[in-house]
């Protein structure tokens, strides 16, 4: 996770350790270990959730040690430590004001905390029900959603959440909940992005999943807006929006002939986010894409695999490579830094790596440590 000036990043390690790192200082040596300014010890488990609250003065991390702990951003000094439940905390939130957390748990809570200096982490509501996967604020902080899902092969449910009363607004079922590591609003919050679940859909795999289009969907209504048709049919569609939100790119893993067999044909299509009008579909050969972030602007686009660890950057207008590179891991998640300066992959064998974004220079790769990172996200 970026500091929103992108001066330093944040990395959760499978040795439980997060590890401060000095952006400025990428590259101090060969080895890049000299970027590593800090390195914070409490939870027990793997971290697998960041965030920042608005102020910049305060990081919640939440492990699968069932905790999550809040820690002063300048200091590195822990401020609170919140026992959420058995499971792995998969997603955290800071409703807009910073007096509010909301801790997504693997083992079925969703429990709003009060992080003021009064509140002293006291839970306000608690929401039980299906396993959660992904959490996020509306902008204007007055909604929350949720993906769930209630076992495996069944399909997934969106819930929409009035943060004011803690109750449900909209519910959306019938979703595949194979696609999203995560879910997210739109940058207005007046929408938000999901997969169908098609039960008659021929393209299955061996377990019988049927994988319709990417949506995208009215957060009031949950009611389709547009349908990504050369998406159905595909599985583990990882989306990522443009900062400016006029831009959105979904990558593939692959596809399937008429009788389900697999034939791997992965692609990143980047389309107009207010139209749906497909602007660009990039090759990416025989190896399936598991995470996309386009830059800031909007017009590159970074990808990312799991099989050989190819990290690629292309400029989105002329469909062409700008640079690849290929590394010893298993990439889950990417991002870009605000200035679109830097892009960082999250590998599962070790923990991620940091690429200048114009060279195609290696700016950092963490040795000290052997633990894996799952997921990377930049801060608003």
């Amino acid at each position: 996770l970026w500091t929103p000036d992108g001066t330093r990043l944040f990395i959760g390690l499978e040795t439980s350790d997060i590890q401060v790192v000095d952006t400025a200082a990428l590259g101090v040596d060969d080895t890049g270990v000299g970027a590593v300014v800090d390195t914070w010890r409490g939870h027990s488990g793997t971290p697998m959730s960041m965030a920042i609250d608005s102020a910049g003065a305060r990081l919640a991390t939440g492990a699968d040690d069932g905790t999550v702990r809040i820690w002063d951003l300048v200091t590195g000094r822990e401020l609170m430590v919140l026992g959420a439940g058995a499971g792995s905390i998969d997603g955290l939130a800071f409703l807009s004001g910073d007096q509010l957390l909301v801790a997504a748990d693997s083992d079925r809570p969703l429990r709003l905390y009060d992080v003021s200096p009064e509140g002293r982490g006291e839970v306000l509501a608690v929401r039980t029900g299906e396993q959660i996967f992904g959490i996020d604020f509306s902008p204007d902080g007055t909604k929350l959603i949720s993906l769930t899902f209630g076992g495996e092969f069944n399909p997934a449910g969106i819930t929409i959440w009035d943060i004011a009363t803690s109750s449900p607004q909209l519910t959306v079922d019938g979703l595949d909940w194979f696609s999203f590591d995560g879910v997210s609003f739109t940058n207005n919050g007046e929408r938000f992005v999901v997969q169908d679940w098609d039960e008659g859909l021929e393209a299955m795999d061996a377990a019988g999943e049927g994988w319709g289009p990417v949506q995208l969907r009215d957060a009031t209504t949950g009611g389709v807006l547009m349908s990504f048709a050369e998406t159905e049919g595909q599985n583990r569609q990882t989306p990522g929006f443009s900062a400016d939100g006029s831009v959105l790119a979904i990558g593939s893993t692959g596809s399937f002939d008429d009788v389900g067999k697999v034939e791997v044909t992965s692609t990143a299509s980047v389309h107009d986010a207010a139209t749906g009008e497909l602007l660009h579909r990039l090759n990416h050969g025989d190896w399936a894409v598991s995470a996309v972030a386009p830059s800031p602007s909007g017009d590159r686009l970074a990808t990312a695999t799991c099989e050989r660890g190819i990290v690629t950057i292309w400029d989105v207008t002329s469909e062409t490579i700008l640079w690849s590179t290929e590394e010893p891991n298993c990439y889950a998640g990417n991002a870009y830094s605000p200035d679109g300066s830097y892009v960082a992959a999250a590998g599962l064998f070790s923990a991620p790596t940091v690429w200048d974004t114009t060279t195609g220079e290696k700016r950092f790769d963490v040795v000290a440590h052997n633990g894996g990172a799952y997921s990377i996200e930049i801060s608003a």
